[in-house]
């Protein structure tokens, strides 16, 4: 008897654990959707930006699942305005969704621009979306069906709950998160680099935050990267920042079209400056980001 009263306390104890609390999150904003109205129920952003959606009452709202990228007059949008994040080591998301198609379709997507944070469903298979890379979580979801989604990101860790229960862990490392591009601040329906979108049954969309910045990052804007020569057809060069070059911890480099689509770049540092060979893209403008978990460089290159 006393076995039992212990293993019930057990995995009473258990299911506590894993249980979703978003108690130590602050809520930024809450778009229900469940009536007729696109409006944040905080009042503390402006309404959604729907796209050729239909609000069905309790259902939420629907979303007919073509790209709004795609050119076609009936494509569909769900996305909310630009979000001030206070603490971007410490951010969570919540909603219910019903899906209508489950073979490779982003539930929701943080950024349109970099897509830095989100859920996918591929194959029947819910997939953590971080820094524009997927990653399978064995947790399979029906068609038809409502779930409870959340998301949460503290200090480079993600997690994913469904239904009130933990199913994914994560150790992300730092978001590549811009603040100097406002979609790189929505959280929409959308992916752009892979050209596709949710199809189905969205409400209770609610974004969180840390409700403090953390005493050591850096809420300055983006400082501007110096970059010469610019325009350039082969290699150029970029001033490594003050910042940077006494940090032992490791910083990122990343190069992306107006469209975000990431480039590969292999960079070569010597005497505080960073050379890139871009002689292999394509003519055009491209965004030049670097960043060093605490703070966020930019700089716009023009390939000849």
């Amino acid at each position: 008897m006393k076995q039992t009263l212990l293993l019930l306390l057990l995995l009473s104890t258990l299911g506590a654990l894993s249980a979703q609390d978003l108690s130590n999150f602050g809520l930024l904003a809450h778009y229900p959707l469940t009536g007729s109205s696109a409006a944040d129920a905080t009042g503390n952003y402006g309404d959604m930006e729907l796209t050729n959606t239909s609000f069905q009452g309790d259902e939420g709202v629907y979303v007919n699942g073509i790209y709004i990228g795609s050119g076609d007059p009936n494509a569909s949008l769900v996305s909310t305005p630009p979000i001030d994040f206070p603490d971007t080591n410490k951010i969570a998301f919540s909603l219910e969704f019903k899906a209508g198609d489950t073979g490779f379709r982003p539930i929701f997507v943080a950024g349109d621009f970099y897509r830095w944070l989100g859920v996918f469903i591929v194959s029947g298979e819910l997939q953590l979306l971080s820094s524009d890379a997927l990653y399978p979580t064995g947790q399979n979801v029906q068609g038809g069906q409502w779930y409870n989604l959340a998301l949460t990101y503290e200090q480079g860790t993600s997690k994913i709950w469904l239904d009130g229960q933990l199913i994914f862990t994560h150790n992300s490392g730092p978001l590549n998160y811009h603040l100097d591009i406002s979609g790189d601040r929505k959280i929409s329906n959308t992916h752009g680099g892979y050209g596709n979108a949710f199809q189905g049954n969205l409400r209770n969309i609610k974004i969180y935050s840390g409700t403090t910045v953390a005493a050591d990052e850096e809420r300055l804007p983006p400082a501007k990267l110096k970059i010469s020569p610019n325009p350039a057809s082969n290699i150029v060069q970029i001033e490594l920042p003050d910042g940077v070059r006494t940090l032992h911890n490791p910083f990122y480099i990343h190069l992306m079209d107006p469209n975000g689509r990431s480039f590969p770049v292999s960079p070569i540092i010597k005497d505080g400056l960073i050379s890139m060979d871009i002689s292999a893209l394509p003519p055009g403008i491209y965004f030049l980001y670097l960043n060093d978990n605490k703070k966020v460089w930019v700089g716009k290159v023009l390939r000849q």
